[in-house]
């Protein structure tokens, strides 16, 4: 549990402000029983804060405005409540974020993954999204994911203030295009954030990764439309229109490549975790069968507005601490 972790691992000079539409919320009970007891090092740096004041199209949003309003320093570091911080996280955002930082990020990685929906949902984010995430940053178009977003109240404030972030339907989308516009810079932490997943129900899977991917064409049509020079299907493609020329076995030669290509992520995967899964195999053979049909009804659904179908893939009651 987020919360729980970042509130026993805070620095003197930090803050958690964790919010929640609904004071039912059982990262808000727990906290509050830990309050209660001692369980914290320095309770005056925990806040709870629960209900809703606004409803706009962004719940995520609305649920940690009145954290913004109320948050006591100039660095905010928002995260999301299912990320999972060790011991001195604080300081190993902080060490990341320079002075000429003005947006921070991460790019997490999956833990706990149980059945074949949630090993799918881990190469998606695990390899997919974080190699595209980093190729982004390298070549000079870096992009914040949603998750973990840092940036100085200050500057967003010089930049038309938190009602800037309703600009788009992704609060990672709108500070991103916020920090283009302003010329500012855009980097990802040295250290992943882990998301523990738990089970995954395919219905579940299938419209979380339509959702990202419909926000992605909507607000980033260039960078949508260039994801494919990093999908493993795109390089088979390529391989296969080679092998043509070339007059080679079209089938075995794009085979051979995807083996050597699917053994080489399945040990980027493991060390980037530490652990190693039979499951991790199955994982990426799903990612690699549906991945082009997935970015194909990104394009389709923007297309066709299709937002309104996969809106009930937003949780209606999201949970986030702000620091």
């Amino acid at each position: 549990m987020g919360a729980v972790d970042a509130a026993r691992y805070l620095t003197p000079s930090s803050h958690l402000i964790y919010c929640a539409f609904d004071e039912a919320d059982p990262a808000v009970i727990f906290l509050r029983k830990q309050l209660q007891a001692g369980g914290f090092d320095d309770r005056s740096n925990v806040q709870i804060l629960t209900g809703r004041n606004a409803h706009t199209r962004n719940p995520k949003l609305d649920n940690i405005a009145q954290a913004y309003a109320v948050a006591p320093t100039d660095q905010i570091i928002f995260m999301d409540g299912n990320l999972r911080f060790g011991p001195h996280y604080v300081d190993a955002i902080c060490a990341d974020w320079e002075s000429q930082i003005d947006v921070l990020s991460t790019s997490p990685v999956t833990t706990d993954e149980h059945g074949v929906w949630a090993y799918f949902e881990a190469a998606v984010l695990n390899l997919s999204h974080a190699r595209w995430l980093h190729a982004l940053a390298r070549s000079g178009f870096p992009f914040a994911h949603g998750k973990l977003l840092a940036f100085r109240k200050s500057w967003l404030e010089g930049q038309g203030g938190f009602a800037k972030l309703h600009a788009k339907r992704a609060e990672d989308t709108a500070l991103v295009a916020l920090a283009r516009n302003a010329g500012a810079r855009i980097a990802l932490t040295s250290q992943h954030q882990e998301i523990p997943l738990g089970k995954r129900l395919a219905g579940d899977v299938f419209a979380r990764n339509l959702r990202w991917r419909f926000l992605r064409s909507r607000d980033l049509c260039f960078g949508y439309a260039m994801e494919p020079l990093s999908a493993i299907w795109f390089v088979l493609v390529i391989v296969g229109v080679l092998a043509a020329q070339l007059d080679l076995p079209i089938g075995l030669t794009i085979i051979a490549v995807w083996i050597v290509l699917h053994l080489s992520e399945c040990w980027a995967w493991a060390r980037v975790v530490r652990r190693w899964s039979p499951m991790m195999h199955l994982g990426l053979v799903l990612r690699d069968i549906l991945e082009p049909f997935l970015w194909v009804l990104g394009w389709w659904l923007w297309r066709h507005r299709g937002w309104r179908d996969l809106s009930s893939a937003k949780s209606a009651k999201p949970s986030s601490d702000a620091r």
